[in-house]
């Protein structure tokens, strides 16, 4: 039988994960490639809202950063910011409050130095979920800000 022993030891070490460069953590093969995968990222990479709230979680500046630099690198793209709720509420108060992120987030980007003109903003209340399923898991899922590219 085989034991841990008899594994072949790797060419390369690295002593701990601070030691990993993160621009190589995911290395597609070329240019074009890096591309597609920031675009995905910049579509499916949604910004995640409390409960009744429209409030920005501390951690979104990280990911509303990467938007803004995929803006800043494209400087011709239009973006639609859309908000969405859980199913709890009313219609009405959902697509309010669906606004109300939309604006969080586009106030956010337009702060970083990206142009109005750019930016649409809409709402889909609690129509659109991500997860159609209920509790309270499923429904953090739905309570999101989405973005399209124009």
């Amino acid at each position: 039988p085989l034991c841990a022993s008899d594994a072949p030891r790797p060419s390369t070490a690295v002593a701990t994960i601070a030691e990993v460069d993160p621009a190589r953590q995911i290395n597609p093969i070329n240019a074009r490639a890096r591309v597609l995968l920031e675009d995905i990222i910049f579509h499916y990479e949604h910004i995640y809202f409390e409960f009744d709230s429209a409030k920005l979680l501390p951690g979104a500046s990280i990911a509303l950063d990467r938007k803004v630099e995929w803006l800043r690198r494209n400087p011709s793209a239009r973006l639609l910011i859309e908000g969405h709720c859980d199913v709890r509420g009313p219609q009405e108060y959902n697509l309010a409050l669906g606004k109300r992120r939309a604006l969080a987030v586009r106030d956010y980007i337009m702060a970083q130095g990206i142009a109005p003109q750019r930016i649409r903003i809409g709402t889909w209340g609690e129509a659109r979920p991500q997860v159609a399923q209920d509790g309270d898991q499923a429904w953090s899922w739905n309570r999101r800000a989405e973005f399209l590219p124009q």
